[in-house]
């Protein structure tokens, strides 16, 4: 027989069956239109700062349906992007963050708090007595629509799963995940999980069904909060099948949980071997962005960090608005990690958002602290507001440097081959090599019109070669061909690294390396002419350099 439920803008009802539904579709409209009459009277109690935090919160909503609409059409959009009673526990859990805890917000709102409470296990008993399956959505338009709502499921086949991999955040915690590839009959996708608890549990070649996850760009994650179970064998067409080899093949499944460590600054060993004329790469900040450079998130981890970020994005706004169109215009002159195309056309709601992208959100504190300081806004309305995210970092950056010395360990040395492997660096660790090559110093044109300077390595060591590009001209007559040096702090990006000014570089006693590695940076040093290089430069290399 053919289901009796639906989903009604968030609440369920019945349908099709022929049995007595129309009561409880009756009392679903007259709910969603009370909710509805009482969410605009809430929102126009609101402050214009208010109801702008309101919307950054409200994060499921389009960025291009927050602008350019009254208060009395948000909640048209918010229902239908939340659902009607998942709206009334959103809209709770902002006016508790915003705050707004007084009485004439919440007794508007509270009532149907409560009575989505009093409803919650009349419903989930109904849901289990009737035994309807939760609402399916393909691989394919979850790649299409990018989101899959509280109510929606997504049922594949594991075709590939990874060993346990280890990572260690900046607090010196270390975290577990490993990595699937699932499959429908319409697609496949990248699915990080967190922890070692489902790591038995979930087989490869069995099929899933995982709700409430993450969806993040075009891979998902797959928490403490999600449900994942076990589901009847799907036969993936071929088609498919190809498909998720590609997955397999062209990104080991680990990388995407590295993406965020890639990028930060890292310290590596070695021996410049030489400079290789590769195409340099855009970053991938500019693509996917990262909120938290170099941390991990998993379950033991996420909701203190979201907890922060959430906090910090939303006193950021308040202090962006307390700056004048001049002070704004220099604080986002000095924050030059960030692309000049998105500091124009950007509304100062949108800015804490591209800021922690860019820099992290721990970054972006001492970021905006440095900023501050310069315009200088030292002042309570900016201070009060800033300083306690500074004083929280400070502090556990002493606990940390304490941990370190206690420890009495020295810098650890990673190896090229480790790092190619690998794809990141931790700040606590280096690589020592020999410069093989050292190319002439180049320029190039940033897209400011502004010219920059860079000279390209190639640096060995006893397990393998990796090509370094050097930003700017003050490092350029220390680094000597054939000399070895430590390299701490640089920025990993694919395939190769780059040295910014946050570089330490130290002069090492020299290393032999063996003919096998001299080939191979003799290889990346062959591979394309220094011209190339320097055309590819010019065209494609990122620009906002410290």
């Amino acid at each position: 027989m053919e289901s009796c439920f639906r989903e009604y803008s968030g609440i369920t009802t019945h349908n099709t069956c022929g049995c007595d539904a129309p009561g409880k579709v009756k009392m679903s409209l007259k709910f969603e239109q009370k909710w509805k009459t009482s969410l605009i009277s809430i929102l126009e109690e609101l402050s214009n700062s208010e109801y702008k935090k309101m919307l950054l919160n409200l994060d499921k909503i389009p960025k291009r349906l927050k602008s350019g609409r009254s208060r009395e059409e948000m909640p048209q959009i918010i229902t239908q992007y939340y659902g009607v009673e998942q709206s009334v526990l959103a809209i709770k859990k902002v006016m508790d963050l915003i705050p707004r805890k007084d009485a004439a917000v919440q007794d508007r709102l509270q009532p149907f708090v409560d009575k989505l409470k009093k409803k919650g296990q009349t419903k989930n008993k109904d849901k289990k007595e009737s035994g309807k399956p939760d609402k399916t959505k393909t691989i394919s338009a979850l790649k299409s629509s990018g989101q899959l709502l509280d109510s929606e499921a997504i049922v594949g086949k594991v075709v590939h799963k990874s060993d346990v991999h280890t990572d260690v955040n900046k607090d010196n915690e270390t975290e577990s995940f490993f990595n699937l590839v699932v499959a429908d009959k319409t697609g496949s996708i990248k699915v990080m999980v967190y922890g070692t608890e489902r790591f038995k549990d979930i087989k490869e070649k069995s099929c899933y069904m995982f709700k409430k996850v993450i969806v993040d760009e075009n891979f998902i994650k797959v928490t403490s909060l999600t449900t994942v179970s076990k589901t009847t064998a799907i036969k993936i067409p071929a088609k498919v099948q190809r498909e998720a080899q590609m997955i397999i093949d062209q990104e080991p499944a680990s990388s995407k949980a590295q993406t965020s460590a890639q990028k930060m600054p890292v310290t590596v060993q070695g021996t410049v071997t030489g400079i290789g004329p590769g195409k340099p790469v855009k970053s991938k900040l500019e693509k996917i962005g990262t909120q938290s450079k170099g941390i991990k998130v998993t379950p033991k981890t996420t909701k203190m960090l979201l907890k922060f970020e959430q906090k910090w994005k939303t006193s950021l706004i308040s202090i962006l608005e307390e700056l004048s169109n001049s002070e704004y215009k220099k604080m986002l002159l000095n924050l030059d990690k960030i692309p000049k195309r998105l500091k124009s056309g950007r509304s100062r709601e949108e800015m804490p958002q591209i800021i922690t992208q860019y820099y992290g959100v721990k970054q972006s504190v001492l970021a905006i602290k440095k900023v501050m300081d310069l315009i200088p806004r030292k002042d309570a309305a900016v201070q009060d507001r800033l300083q306690p995210f500074v004083d929280q970092l400070k502090k556990k950056h002493q606990t940390k440097n304490k941990d370190k010395k206690e420890s009495g360990k020295p810098d650890e040395t990673k190896t090229i081959s480790a790092l190619k492997s690998s794809g990141q660096l931790l700040d606590t660790e280096a690589i020592v090599g020999k410069v093989v090559h050292k190319s002439d110093l180049r320029t190039y044109v940033r897209k400011d019109n502004t010219t920059g300077s860079f000279f390209n390595l190639v640096v060995a060591d006893k397990t393998g070669s990796i090509k370094v590009m050097v930003y700017g001209t003050e490092r350029f007559k220390d680094i000597k061909e054939k000399s070895c040096y430590m390299f701490k702090k640089v920025i990993v990006d694919e395939n190769f690294i780059k040295v910014t000014s946050l570089t330490t570089v130290s002069k090492r006693r020299a290393i032999k390396i063996p003919a096998k590695v001299q080939r191979e940076a003799q290889m990346i040093i062959d591979l394309k002419a220094a011209s190339s290089m320097v055309q590819t430069s010019a065209q494609k290399m990122p620009v906002n350099v410290q």
